[in-house]
């Protein structure tokens, strides 16, 4: 997945990136994530949108929280997290929504942050091997007999 600009945007997603700009500007910061979601869902190789998104979030949930469970040990993700991390790796695409959707609760949650890495990239080597697969390229690495 490549990463785009504010002037790779399509007409359709450009305005709700404006919308969000605008709302943030504002303090209204749930209404930004619900958009910032959308131009993410649109656009997700466009990393100032996801950025703002963090930074809603945040200002959203009231920052990091201390995370300590039993005995004093630090709590894991949970059994959602688990079944994302599954799902990541059978459609990666596809589980993008469900883990944004996961860090709007918690945008400082480290497993869900090293999900997102994950997904982002599985979904860079598909795209890669999609083009290898487009132009031959795999053909290339291939020893000639």
């Amino acid at each position: 997945m490549s990463e785009i600009s504010e002037a790779d945007l399509d007409s359709k997603t450009k305005p709700v990136w404006l919308k969000a700009m605008t709302a943030v500007q504002t303090k209204n910061y749930g209404y930004a994530i619900k958009l910032l979601q959308s131009v993410l869902k649109d656009a997700p190789g466009f990393l100032d949108a996801r950025r703002l998104l963090r930074k809603c979030e945040s200002q959203e949930t009231g920052g990091p929280r201390k995370r300590t469970g039993l005995f004093g040990m630090k709590s894991g993700g949970g059994l959602g997290t688990m079944k994302l991390a599954g799902q990541v790796k059978k459609d990666p695409q596809a589980t993008l929504p469900a883990i944004e959707a996961e860090l709007e609760k918690d945008p400082y949650s480290p497993e869900l942050n090293d999900l997102l890495f994950d997904q982002q990239r599985l979904m860079q080597e598909y795209n890669i091997n999609d083009k290898e697969e487009r132009f031959g390229l795999y053909e290339l690495d291939r020893p000639n007999k």
